[in-house]
């Protein structure tokens, strides 16, 4: 490489006109592939000479080249140098910088590049935390965690700067490296600076590495609601964020059928989808400049503090925070008395150790189950368990955990947790009745994040009348009633399995697998509102389809889907609920109908089938004001793990489109016994307990039951309150 690019300099230097550029990042390139750590200084100090003689200072590429000077300064220890080089690539991107004092930070004003100003004050960061290392000095500590403040600062004007998920996504992952960074700084080194027990740095960065997109999302839905926007003009938007979806699900899921997909039919819809992009962009700045109370609270998105938390907390509730590190564990504890935080070292077998976990319960792998789920527990639940609360004789409330997973602990039932050893298995039998279950003494409810919940929790206290105790229950079943049900069924099933990653809902002959314990379901429920004279809805088999769910779900308090869950682990465009498929007729204007009309004509197929899967992305443009959404379904709560974001799953959909609560499934669950299980779970509900206290009921109820393992029950879980 070295040589190759030599010569590319020599035919540079040989062609007088606007080379000298092209010099310079060759000269990069040079220190890029040099071993010799001085080679490489002299290769970047060349970059940078050259490259001013043609541009100037004020420059990002002269910016970039002193960072990476300053890096191999840092290799050599050598911090005050390295320092001093950082100031320098800072004052190549922001004017009138003072670049001589290297404890003298820029401002995030009149910056020309945001990227790589966010790289100079990560590494600046790094440098002034090792040179405290050394000689403890605390200007360097103070630096370097004002360092990782300016960039959690910037790292949110780049979000603002950025319209697409895409993009935010590719950003989280970034970000979540420097929260990581600064956690761990700050989580070492607190005592030198601070006596609270939860450093609030710390925790606003373990905040902000957590459920982004899903907060962004709320918070655009209220502030059109609050920017007086005219009708036309939503209208407008939400027909092309249907579109969009329509255009990448489609996309996917041509792509998805291997050698037999159709090139042509996939570049049109990208070059469609481009010029969608496109015409959305010009629409979201027309909304930001012409109504700036809409861009005001659009962005006003504050990280809840934990004073803020502690105030919102009832006496026997306590929100678990945990931060996955490549290290350690991190584990803030916030309840109404107490904010504790507390760091574990991460045990080097985790991952193995989680996924172990996970099989040992749905492969019913009892020996297992029992060793992993105390190791969990001892690692997870033990460390602050002084701080939990507990049940006393005077107040017979069970006292809550509230759990914000981060990482690897998405994936995990925490109510399934073994608090003191299991007992060993018997021939034949395995006591999973005599398990003493975390659930056993806490109700236990989720959150993507702990700002997440605690917006949620003000948008709830201002509700001011609830809808009334309606009901609407789907069950597609899957059946077959007659020859064309049969022919459709087998038509949508064939479809999906050339994508599906998880899921045993398609059978080997290429049909859905039935579920006949959700009609039993939706019935009973149904029944239990009948008895109290509430209004209740339940749609069965072809009645059970995806258009009529959008419809008549708009003012119902509670639903229920009880369905089959399919999921990609790569492509959440795909991944979504399986309702009953229809035939659509050619009048039917419904947006979602209209959309799969149009992909099923371009194919020429003789009867147009509408896309039974409800996917996430589609699920943000529906129109829901439940209190309650349960999703009796297979792998609902599970999906694509993003770093920054979280679990990318069908159930959050769900959470943008207006649901306040949810319980959705970590993995594949049993017919029969959720059947019984959301049946308890809405007799609870309609006896007056909470939701966290009715799935905590109806799983005790069902755990005594015999027979029954965690696999049973362990899987559903609350996000909400």
């Amino acid at each position: 490489a070295i040589q190759y690019i030599q010569k590319a300099i020599n035919i540079y230097e040989n062609n007088a006109i606007n080379s000298k550029v092209n010099i310079a990042n060759m000269y990069s390139q040079l220190s890029k592939y040099s071993n010799n750590i001085q080679d490489k200084q002299s290769y970047l100090q060349k970059a940078i000479t050259i490259h001013i003689s043609c541009t100037g200072t004020q420059n990002p590429s002269i910016a970039h080249y002193y960072t990476k000077l300053s890096q191999t300064y840092f290799k050599q220890n050598n911090y005050v140098v390295a320092l001093q080089t950082l100031q320098k690539a800072t004052s190549c991107l922001t004017k009138h910088f003072v670049a001589h004092n290297i404890y003298v930070l820029p401002t995030l004003k009149d910056h020309t590049s945001a990227q790589h100003l966010l790289d100079i004050l990560t590494l600046k960061g790094s440098i002034l935390y090792q040179y405290f290392i050394e000689n403890e000095a605390l200007i360097n500590l103070e630096t370097a965690i004002k360092c990782y403040e300016l960039a959690m600062q910037l790292i949110e004007q780049i979000r603002q700067s950025y319209q697409m998920d895409a993009s935010k996504l590719a950003l989280g992952k970034t970000a979540t490296q420097i929260y990581e960074s600064g956690i761990r700084i700050i989580l070492t080194t607190h005592n030198y600076l601070t006596s609270t027990n939860i450093p609030p740095l710390a925790f606003q960065f373990c905040e902000k590495a957590k459920g982004n997109l899903l907060l962004d999302a709320l918070q655009d839905t209220l502030a059109k609601t609050s920017a007086s926007i005219p009708t036309a003009l939503l209208a407008e938007q939400q027909q092309l964020q249907i579109e969009l979806t329509y255009l990448e699900k489609s996309i996917q899921q041509q792509a998805a059928k291997g050698k037999d997909k159709n090139e042509a039919l996939i570049e049109q819809w990208q070059s469609e989808l481009f010029d969608n992009h496109q015409k959305y962009q010009t629409l979201l700045k027309k909304l930001e400049t012409n109504y700036p109370n809409y861009y005001q609270l659009k962005y006003d998105t504050q990280t809840v503090n934990v004073e803020q938390l502690q105030s919102n907390l009832q006496s026997q509730q306590i929100i678990i925070n945990y931060f996955v590190s490549t290290t350690h564990i991190h584990i803030f504890a916030i309840s109404p008395q107490v904010a504790e935080q507390v760091s574990i070292e991460q045990p080097q077998n985790f991952e193995k150790m989680m996924k172990r976990f996970l099989k040992s319960i749905t492969q019913l792998r009892y020996t297992n189950y029992a060793a992993l789920g105390k190791q969990l527990y001892d690692l997870l639940i033990a460390p602050i368990q002084k701080y939990l609360p507990t049940s006393s004789s005077n107040n017979n409330n069970t006292p809550q955990l509230i759990i914000i997973p981060h990482g690897l602990l998405s994936y995990l039932p925490f109510e399934a947790l073994i608090g003191n050893e299991a007992p060993a298995p018997m021939p034949g039998i395995s006591p999973y009745d005599e398990i003493d279950y975390l659930l056993n003494h806490f109700e236990i409810s989720y959150h993507y994040s702990a700002t997440l919940w605690y917006y949620q929790q003000q948008k709830q206290q201002q509700v001011i009348s609830p809808p009334s105790p309606s009901f609407a229950g789907f069950a597609p079943i899957y059946d077959v009633a007659s020859n064309t049900t049969a022919n459709i069924l087998q038509t949508t099933a064939t479809a999906c399995r050339s994508w599906v990653t998880r899921s045993d809902a398609i059978r080997s002959d290429g049909t859905w697998a039935s579920l006949p314990h959700s009609e039993i379901e939706v019935k009973n429920i149904e029944q239990l509102f009948d008895n109290q004279g509430f209004d209740a809805s339940i749609y069965l088999r072809t009645e059970a389809t995806k258009v009529r769910f959008a419809k008549v779900t708009k003012n119902v308090k509670y639903i229920l889907i009880a369905a089959h869950g399919l999921v990609n682990d790569e492509n959440t465009a795909l991944s979504g609920l399986v309702f009953y498929p229809e035939e659509l007729p050619t009048n039917n204007n419904s947006s979602m109908a209209s959309s799969n009309q149009k992909e099923r004509d371009t194919d020429n197929t003789p009867t147009p089938i509408n896309d039974p899967i409800l996917s996430m992305e589609e699920t943000y443009h529906l129109n829901i004001n439940a209190d309650l959404v349960v999703l009796s379904s297979c792998n609902s709560g599970i999906g694509k793990l993003v770093k920054g974001e979280g679990m990318m799953a069908v159930n959050r959909g769900f959470i943008h489109a207006g649901a306040k609560n949810l319980i959705s499934t970590l993995f594949k669950v049993y017919d029969k016994p959720s059947s019984l299980l959301t049946q308890y779970l809405f007799e609870a509900i309609l006896a007056g307990h909470s939701y966290a206290a009715a799935l905590r009921k109806a799983k005790l109820k069902l755990m005594d039951m015999e027979g029954v393992s965690p696999k049973s029950w362990c899987g559903f879980v609350l996000i909400g309150k």
